[in-house]
């Protein structure tokens, strides 16, 4: 069967076309030809995150030399990384702060017991 030249065609034309053939998208078997695909394995969960607009640029140039979707590369990293050696987290800001804070606090809270006990009178027995 001779296809038409759907570039030159209507919308209504291409319409009318589509609907006529409803039964066949494809085509004829004739024009059909054979294609090796590879299943993927059935994903069932996603995850979504942000980045910093250099990083995302950074992954897409390496997803791409390495000749795989982001997703892909994301998905093969991420799961090299969980079965290697656990990455350490980042220390939260506050934690190091509040850490920082308590040791201020304890030196401070040692440096004005030095300075009142050197201010009391050195007998006990009068204040």
């Amino acid at each position: 069967m001779i296809q038409p030249d759907f570039d030159i065609m209507t919308d209504a034309e291409l319409a009318d076309y589509q609907y006529a053939h409803r039964d066949n998208p494809l085509g004829d078997d004739a024009d059909l030809q054979e294609v090796e695909v590879d299943i993927a394995q059935p994903l069932s969960v996603s995850m979504s995150f942000r980045l910093p607009p250099n990083e995302a640029s950074a992954i897409r140039a390496v997803a791409e030399r390495a000749g795989m979707s982001m997703s892909d590369w994301i998905r093969a990293v991420c799961a090299a990384a969980a079965e290697a050696a656990p990455v350490a987290a980042p220390v939260p800001r506050q934690r190091v702060n509040m850490a920082k804070a308590r040791r201020l606090v304890a030196e401070l809270d040692k440096e004005l017991r030095r300075v009142v006990e050197q201010a009391e009178p050195q007998n006990p027995g009068t204040k």
